[in-house]
């Protein structure tokens, strides 16, 4: 029962339900632990924003920024907001991808996006950062392969040193 249970869930996040879109996210900031997703609280995008007209897409992204620097209105450091956000985002599809428009508008309020990872799948922003530098170090694209930063500069250094030998 509980299996079947799973699978309505599972089947349920891939599909229309009724008519309407469904697109979930985790969503998290830096007061939640963001860098294990297993426990994040997810929700459908489009019940979050809503549905929306031709040429705006809905997108789940992830990114890590750093607020070092930054204060408040009345000039408190913003310090401790540094570190991984997930959620839902809205773009008009001329943009292309989510993060683009997001490292442009963050960067007016001199909040710096370390990295950032747009999706279009249920539960795809689960990308995983390092913490000291905010770098994405393993990310899933919508195919559900996994590239990892590591493997790829060791796949190329391979490559390299095969042609010098």
């Amino acid at each position: 029962m509980i299996f079947l249970g799973l699978a309505i869930f599972i089947f349920g996040s891939f599909v229309q339900v009724s008519g309407q879109n469904v697109l979930h996210c985790y969503e998290c900031t830096p007061n939640i632990d963001c860098a294990n997703h297993s426990v994040v609280p997810s929700n459908n995008c489009y019940e979050q924003l809503g549905d929306f007209t031709d040429g705006i897409s809905v997108t789940c992204y992830s990114t890590f920024l750093n607020y070092t620097g930054v204060t408040d209105l009345v000039g408190n450091p913003r310090d401790s907001e540094t570190g991984i956000y997930r959620d839902c985002g809205i773009i008009p599809d001329y943009m292309g991808d989510y993060c683009e428009w997001f490292i442009g508008e963050l960067g007016l309020f001199n909040i710096t996006v370390e990295s950032c990872k747009s999706c279009n799948t249920s539960f795809c922003n689960n990308h995983v950062f390092n913490e000291i530098d905010g770098s994405i170090v393993v990310t899933e694209d919508d195919s559900g392969s996994y590239i990892t930063t590591l493997s790829l500069i060791l796949l190329i250094s391979g490559i390299t040193m095969t042609k010098f030998v």
